[in-house]
């Protein structure tokens, strides 16, 4: 079957409407709302050139923005009379078409200055400032040491790897639990001090960081903090083959430093309290300390994670097989250490500070 294309002057007005019909969508969807009500988790809203708010429920944040799209299709066709627009979107039109005139002139100066000007090498890149404990900053610092790296750049890789994985596995996980469980990890770092710090991104990840972090109702801060707490996760074993012989013979050395007062004071100041019999049992390598405590352990012995799980791994395996007679009785000997629950649980505490405890977990 043969196609013709119609002649401009038989469709002008319809590709006009097209084109009027896509401005619209665009200038109303620049400011759109994703928020939760207490009957549906994901509410998508803009607000109509007549004030009204459009509001949508779905499941999902997805749903709700394709269940959204379909409503204010039907409104925008609705508000169309005859070969116009309704007053208030013919307003709307009448504003976008100047912001648009403006955008072109301005991206035509700048686009006559980059031809003029040289060629950019180094990526753009935007700061956001972040608000974390302390022991999180000291985590980022201890792998930028021990790689040999800056700061800088260490803390961009650990923000993106983080990021990354979280879009990954939201295709198919909620993303809110998801970022849930990303936000109870930074929650559960040993101690109270916290610290601000800058974090530099290519102004791509930035971008999407920002929306991510503004649809879930999460800080820019919050969420860069919790990407980098995530993939710092990952990067526990490779810190543990890389120790050297040198960081493990200091942390030895440290390890074996702490002895009656010093075990009092530093069970307190990694947020064990009175408990330094836990903490003897940690770092005898007796019992299997959350990672969080080692990033504790590490800040205050000033050694390296990997070092100090070197340390305690040796000196489990290395301890006394107690010597038994014969008999119907004999001792019995862990071959794995034991974990962070069972020990907190064996101590008989109260309800309030078993919690405590128990929420220093990796």
């Amino acid at each position: 079957m043969r196609t013709d294309i119609l002649p401009p002057n038989s469709a002008h007005c319809a590709v006009q409407y097209v084109n009027e019909w896509g401005q619209l969508i665009g200038a109303i969807t620049r400011k759109v709302e994703f928020t939760t009500d207490g009957e549906l988790p994901v509410v998508c809203a803009v607000t109509l050139p007549n004030g009204e708010k459009l509001r949508v429920g779905a499941e999902d944040a997805d749903a709700a923005a394709i269940a959204l799209m379909r409503t204010l299709n039907e409104r925008l066709i609705e508000a169309r009379v005859g070969a116009q627009w309704e007053t208030n979107y013919q307003k709307l039109l009448g504003r976008t078409e100047i912001t648009k005139q403006s955008t072109e002139a301005v991206m035509q100066i700048e686009a006559d200055k980059s031809a003029e000007a040289p060629i950019r090498t180094k990526e753009r890149q935007d700061t956001i400032g972040v608000s974390s404990k302390t022991s999180l900053h000291n985590s980022v610092v201890a792998l930028a040491e021990l790689r040999g790296d800056s700061l800088a750049s260490v803390a961009r890789e650990l923000v993106t790897e983080g990021f990354e994985e979280f879009e990954a596995r939201s295709l198919s996980e909620n993303p809110r639990k998801l970022l849930g469980s990303y936000e109870l990890k930074l929650g559960t770092l040993v101690g109270e001090e916290t610290t601000q710090w800058m974090v530099r991104l290519n102004r791509h990840l930035s971008i999407r960081l920002k929306l991510t972090a503004k649809e879930y109702g999460k800080s820019a801060s919050q969420l860069v903090a919790m990407c980098m707490t995530e993939a710092l996760a990952k990067h526990e074993v490779s810190k543990s083959e890389a120790a050297s012989a040198a960081e493990v013979a200091i942390a030895r050395a440290a390890v074996m430093g702490v002895k009656g007062a010093a075990l009092r004071q530093l069970a307190e100041d990694v947020g064990l309290g009175k408990h330094r019999v836990l903490l003897s049992r940690v770092l005898s390598g007796k019992t299997k300390g959350p990672r969080a405590l080692l990033h504790a352990l590490s800040s205050k012995l000033e050694v390296s994670v990997a070092a100090i799980s070197q340390v305690v791994s040796e000196s489990f395996q290395s301890a006394t097989v107690p010597a038994f007679k014969a008999g119907e009785a004999k001792p019995v000997v862990a071959l794995t250490p034991q974990s962070w629950d069972d020990a907190v649980l064996s101590l008989g505490l109260s309800t309030e500070e078993t919690a405590k405890l128990l929420s220093i977990q990796d």
